[in-house]
């Protein structure tokens, strides 16, 4: 549905009367909402700093009543900027004062690290990142949130052989299905790596031979990202030819290769 002033005070109202961490809940789900109803087109960037001003106003209200010392609590709005800074780069801007003076309350906590870390990378601060990202690791080294962070920093910086070694490091952390498979290929199409992603693809087709068609969709999807609309069409082709249901979206796929409507985000954090 389209956005709705009134749907914001509902949810303040709804705020007033909720327990602590309920309340830090709601605003970090309502965060998601208003990205999404701005990305959706349903309501304006002056919406979303709307929204966003009052979930603030409201966080810093709770850190007076004296709950400041909650590292859950700075966690939820920590994200809230991150999820806002989608759409607004300079929300960006305020993960970092605010991740820095949280870390004391909870050192050894990884997620202010790779938190952080996003924010520095879609500041294209990356050295910054990568060294919120390495942190992290340490800290946790079998958490794959973190590795997979470290891998995408690695991938973004063009550094082609640490994003590798990192990649086979995740192996040992996750199990690789085809979500698993596309997840990571679209980061390396996301940093310009289209040959890594490539590889990556037609690595998942030997291992998951049951699951080509959608494979051979997702190379389509890479060759056409790279602009080898040759290859493309030859990869939807071989799709269609596996499962004669993939027709309709290939007659789609088509038509948007043919309008140069293929290009994918770069947006990786």
């Amino acid at each position: 549905t389209a956005y709705d002033p009134a749907d914001t005070q509902k949810v303040f109202a709804l705020f007033d009367r909720m327990r602590f961490l309920g309340r830090a809940e709601l605003l970090g789900v309502y965060s998601e909402y208003a990205v999404d109803r701005v990305r959706e087109g349903k309501a304006s960037q002056e919406d979303l700093v709307s929204m966003v001003d009052g979930l603030e106003e409201r966080f810093n209200r709770e850190r007076l009543a004296g709950y400041e010392t909650d590292a859950r609590f700075d966690m939820y709005q920590l994200n809230l900027y991150l999820n806002s800074g989608r759409l607004n780069p300079e929300y960006y801007e305020k993960v970092i004062p605010l991740t820095t003076a949280s870390l004391p309350l909870s050192p050894t906590r990884p997620q202010f690290y790779y938190i952080r870390g996003r924010a520095f990378m879609n500041l294209e601060r990356y050295e910054e990142g990568l060294q919120d990202f390495r942190h992290a690791v340490t800290l946790a080294p079998d958490i794959p949130d973190a590795n997979s962070n470290l891998f995408a920093a690695y991938a973004t910086m063009g550094d082609i052989e640490s994003a590798r070694a990192q990649l086979e490091k995740l192996r040992t952390l996750l199990v690789f299905d085809t979500q698993t498979y596309a997840r990571f290929a679209s980061i390396y199409v996301a940093s310009g790596l289209y040959d890594e992603a490539i590889v990556l693809l037609q690595q998942a087709l030997i291992e998951l031979p049951s699951h080509a068609v959608e494979l051979q969709v997702g190379l389509a999807e890479v060759y056409a990202a790279a602009g080898d609309n040759a290859k493309a069409r030859e990869a939807m082709e071989r799709a269609v030819s596996l499962d004669a249901g993939a027709a309709s979206y290939a007659e789609e796929f088509y038509r948007r290769l043919d309008a140069g409507g293929l290009r994918r985000s770069r947006q990786i954090f």
